[in-house]
């Protein structure tokens, strides 16, 4: 038998229930044989008769302070056996090896359990943070494809509502220059006619990367729709958007995009830019922008117009 075995074992029971009686019984029994051998007989009958009384009285009081002891130590052990039972069927099955306490005592049983509860929640909460951090990064991406054109990965029409607005309230606040570049893809639609959609999907991600890769990093570059794309320049005045049209178009004008394709009547891809200076409201700077596209379109291939020329 372990020193320290469960309560529900029998022998341990026994064990300290001997161990309490005769710790509490040895010192009265002590007291009494002292008592009738050496301080009874050197009394008078008269003295050794009251001393008695008080002495019977005295060992029922040391006799029922351990009883009491006894009963609250055995109360206490029934309910430290009982709430290890509970602990242990309720917990059995979230921590690892809990069939296997049945031979340890209550307090290494509890230690146990709540060990293997501890480790459980940590793990759960590692779980957790896993989970929120997966989510965060769900949200991020969800957010990103909520303002980015799929196909060309620019921003799309929505957003450059909204950041329009953003830069032009910035504009007017600190007195900024503001301008914007429409463009769009000349013979789009004979290339999807005569080489199907998918081609003309290459194509528009094709632009879009020209599009990212030849413009200023504080530049902003959008899928207005379509084969129409847009570039909102901040801080920009009118001649410096018109290099960087004229960048665009050279850079789209340059790439063989079907060069070996003898389907296509035209050798090369171009576009035609229309480019704008805010001055005055949200509809006009994009009408006045859009104008001057088509009239680029109207006067040839590969051309910028730009509202300095007026």
């Amino acid at each position: 038998m372990k020193f320290f075995s469960p309560l529900n074992n029998e022998k341990f029971r026994k064990f300290i229930f001997a161990f309490f009686l005769l710790s509490s019984l040895l010192p009265i029994l002590i007291v009494i044989f002292i008592a009738i051998n050496y301080v009874f007989p050197i009394l008078h009958p008269e003295q050794a008769e009251n001393l008695w009384q008080v002495f019977i009285y005295a060992l029922l009081v040391m006799f029922l302070f351990p009883s009491l002891s006894f009963l609250l130590l055995f109360q206490r052990m029934i309910s430290l056996e009982s709430l290890t039972e509970e602990i242990k069927a309720k917990s059995v099955d979230m921590v690892e090896g809990g069939e296997d306490l049945k031979e340890e005592n209550e307090i290494e049983t509890i230690r146990h359990i709540v060990n293997g509860l501890h480790n459980e929640l940590q793990e759960k909460m590692n779980k957790l943070n896993e989970y929120s951090r997966k989510l965060i990064d769900s949200n991020i991406e969800l957010s990103e494809y909520s303002v980015t054109d799929s196909l060309t990965a620019l921003y799309n029409r929505r957003h450059f509502e909204s950041r329009l607005r953003e830069e032009i309230s910035r504009a007017k606040r600190y007195g900024h220059n503001l301008s914007l570049i429409m463009f769009d893809i000349d013979d789009f639609k004979q290339c999807n006619d005569i080489l199907g959609h998918q081609a003309g999907d290459e194509l528009l991600k094709k632009i879009g990367s020209i599009t990212k890769n030849n413009i200023r990093g504080t530049d902003i570059p959008f899928r207005y729709g379509g084969d129409e794309f847009a570039v909102l320049l901040a801080e920009c005045d009118i001649k410096g958007a018109e290099a960087v049209a004229n960048k665009l178009v050279e850079a789209v004008s340059n790439y063989p995009f079907f060069a070996d394709n003898e389907k296509i009547p035209f050798r090369k891809t171009t576009i035609s830019c229309g480019v704008a200076s805010y001055s005055k409201g949200m509809k006009d700077f994009i009408g006045e922008a859009d104008k001057l596209l088509y009239e680029a379109k109207n006067a040839g291939k590969g051309l910028v117009k730009s509202s300095s020329e007026k």
